[in-house]
């Protein structure tokens, strides 16, 4: 059988398409479509068909409802509507939901689209809109049963056409969708990506005029709202108007991704990748949470990952409890050193650079401080030494604040819609895919174990026993990080602080990874040119920069 939601409710069997008529028995059965392969209570399918007013006949209404259901799909496809003590269930095997095959096909296309395969992800991404008849659910989507979920699915199909215009402008075909980009762009002026996008495109095509009106436009209409442009699109304007030769740049063939692999230490298994194969070896340890696997999904993220490769041997990590790694117990600061350095024995690397990205921060350090002997490099973006607020360092957090941190992190898993807000408010210009990598990345507990974790560090100790080049990076408008860069920058011998524009607070955020992946690259390059010739002339001492 065939389910179809993405459009006006259809059902087709063998052939012939089943009319199910009667605007709450089309309720009914579009909430268990929904909700399929799970029970759902009378009261819950009650309030979604008859809402504020329930029929007077109480749990009798709905089994009548359930009964007519059955009737009109037949009986072969009535048994699938199944009664249990807790209330009914709907069975609906894998790809038969035109739902499911969206999702399924505009994964696979943002997969490829992040492994550099632009002609697959058109492919995939097209095929998944190809699901789409009208608006989701049809005439049913202003229930206030399906509502939420109806507006979900649009935000996915926009996501996913993004995800095509982009793929399809990496690919240098830019003509290809021009006028579909500027039809889109004119039906939702505020989506922000979209019209980067656009003015990308219109400047790749030579028309560097109406890539700069596009943005008026869109600042117009923002400042409307109460709003300013985000990092990505005043980045873009900013790369046209000094003609970034970047904007010109097609893509190179697809990259093949790493496969993860397991080194165990205190008992548990640490998930690790290799990528690239440069003359050195850079350790990442990445920020919050993270999945070795599912970064390559997000299309920013990707692009710093391959652009790192480009010129090392990148290794990445889980942090345990976190990712594919083991979900056990995050331990102490000191068991995370413990991990870094059994990755890089299993990664048969000697010596590395070590960049820790915020949270990770106090991690890189302490490692670059425990093995002088194994570190040539730090990078340090965004992070700090000590969390919590101190007499004697004023810029830490309160208790309550961490608290109120907890609570809001926990978001990210239990208010629909919060993780993707959380990470356009820190730059993200891939909004739901790093919202997706978060929650698969972790649940609430570990989540919480971790900030209670964050809370308790302090490497300032440790400091001064770093002797090896270090670069802190931070966001000059990034109010909330700078204090605690400064520090860093202050107690490390030699270290250079660099404050790149904008307060984006991933490394990849806005469209502005350039100026990112320029700073570390440069960085790391005379880093190891001077280990390199120390190390030829016996000099095995360190200095900063």
């Amino acid at each position: 059988m065939r389910f179809r939601l993405l459009g006006e409710l259809e059902v087709e069997s063998a052939g012939r398409v089943i009319r199910v008529r009667g605007r709450r028995l089309r309720s009914l059965f579009a909430c268990l479509l929904i909700n399929r392969n799970q029970t759902l209570s009378h009261d819950h399918l009650i309030d979604a068909v008859w809402g504020a007013r329930p029929p007077s006949s109480g749990s009798h209404g709905l089994e009548v409802l359930v009964s007519r259901l059955r009737h009109v799909l037949g009986r072969d496809a009535g048994s699938r509507v199944e009664t249990t003590p807790a209330g009914y269930r709907l069975s609906v095997a894998a790809q038969e939901l035109d739902v499911d095959r969206f999702e399924r096909l505009s994964a696979a296309g943002r997969r490829a689209l992040a492994a550099g395969d632009h002609e697959a992800a058109i492919r995939y991404l097209r095929e998944a809109l190809g699901e789409w008849r009208g608006h989701a659910f049809g005439e049913l989507a202003y229930g206030s049963c399906l509502a939420e979920e109806a507006g979900r699915l649009e935000e996915l199909r926009l996501d996913a056409l993004e995800a095509v215009f982009e793929a399809v402008i990496r690919s240098g075909s830019e003509e290809d969708v021009v006028s579909e980009l500027e039809a889109f762009v004119a039906a939702q002026p505020l989506r922000e990506h979209a019209r980067a996008l656009l003015m990308r495109a219109l400047y790749r095509c030579g028309r560097q005029a109406d890539a700069l009106d596009a943005y008026r436009a869109g600042y117009r209409l923002l400042a409307q709202e109460g709003l300013e442009p985000q990092a990505e699109l005043r980045h873009v304007q900013a790369s046209i108007l000094r003609q970034d030769p970047l904007l010109m740049r097609v893509e190179a063939e697809p990259v093949e991704l790493p496969v993860t692999r397991y080194v165990r230490n205190d008992g548990a298994a640490i998930a690790y990748q290799i990528f690239g194969e440069g003359e050195y070896d850079v350790v990442y340890a990445a920020p919050f949470v993270t999945n070795v696997e599912l970064a390559w999904q997000v299309p920013g993220l990707a692009e710093l990952l391959r652009r790192l490769g480009s010129s090392c041997r990148l290794i990445r990590f889980d942090k345990r409890g976190t990712g594919m790694s083991d979900r056990v117990n995050v331990g102490e600061l000191e068991t995370g050193v413990d991990d870094v350095g059994a990755v890089m024995d299993a990664a048969l690397s000697k010596e590395a650079a070590i960049i820790g990205a915020a949270e990770a921060g106090p991690l890189a350090v302490l490692f670059a401080a425990a093995h002088p002997g194994r570190v040539w490099a730090l990078v340090l973006w965004c992070a700090s030494a000590r969390v919590a607020w101190a007499v004697d360092y004023r810029s830490g957090m309160r208790r309550s604040e961490l608290e109120q941190r907890m609570t809001e992190d926990e978001r990210i898993w239990t208010d629909p819609g919060y993780a993707e807000a959380r990470a356009r408010a820190v730059g993200a210009a891939d909004v739901s895919e790093l919202a997706s990598l978060w929650r698969q990345s972790a649940t609430p507990g570990i989540v919480r174990a971790l900030a209670e974790h964050y809370f308790d560090v302090d490497v300032r100790d440790a400091l001064p026993l770093v002797r090896v080049p270090t670069l802190v990076l931070d966001r000059e408008d990034d109010y909330g990080v700078a204090a605690g860069c400064t520090y860093l920058a202050e107690h490390i011998a030699g270290a250079r602080h660099v404050a790149l524009p904008g307060s984006d607070r991933v490394m990849f955020g806005g469209g502005d990874l350039e100026s990112v992946a320029r700073e570390i690259e440069a960085f790391l390059e005379s880093a190891w040119e001077r280990h390199r010739g120390r190390s030829r002339s016996g000099d095995r001492s360190v200095t900063g920069p």
